[in-house]
């Protein structure tokens, strides 16, 4: 078990796995969600909200085969059959609420490691782009 003293550490591992979400360091069908039919896609009840329900309609699925899919943003039902569409930062998300307790249990300060894994790269990424539109300002 990791403890307190080796917060450095966990906390490293902990970045690097965030940090190989935004550079893209990892296989897509790692990413997948996947689910198999218990039944026919038609046979579950008319709710446009039954994932595997609508994504075996869509992929032409049958009982007892697999449905596969990444969590995004690209559309409004938050995912889509194609890897292009994948969300770093739903993922991203999804990787700190699985972590979130039990670093919290283990006495860390989320706040502050939350600030820094989830939000650092959408501030680089805000103040890249405000630089950006600083220099065209000041070229024009």
């Amino acid at each position: 078990m990791i403890t307190k003293p080796n917060v450095n550490d966990v906390i490293s591992i902990i970045k690097q796995a965030f940090d190989d979400l935004d550079y893209g360091r990892f296989e897509a069908r790692d990413m997948q969600f996947t689910e198999q039919l218990d039944k026919h896609p038609n046979q579950y009840p008319n709710d446009k909200d039954i994932r595997v329900k609508v994504l075996g309609l869509e992929l032409g699925a049958d009982k007892g085969e697999l449905v596969c899919w990444y969590e995004s943003l690209a559309n409004k039902r938050g995912y889509s059959t194609k890897i292009k569409d994948l969300s770093i930062k739903k993922y991203k998300h999804i990787l700190w609420n699985k972590i979130e307790d039990m670093l919290e249990i283990a006495g860390y300060e989320v706040g502050k490691i939350k600030q820094d894994l989830l939000y650092e790269t959408e501030n680089m990424i805000i103040a890249s782009n405000n630089r950006k539109l600083f220099s065209l300002h000041t070229i024009i």
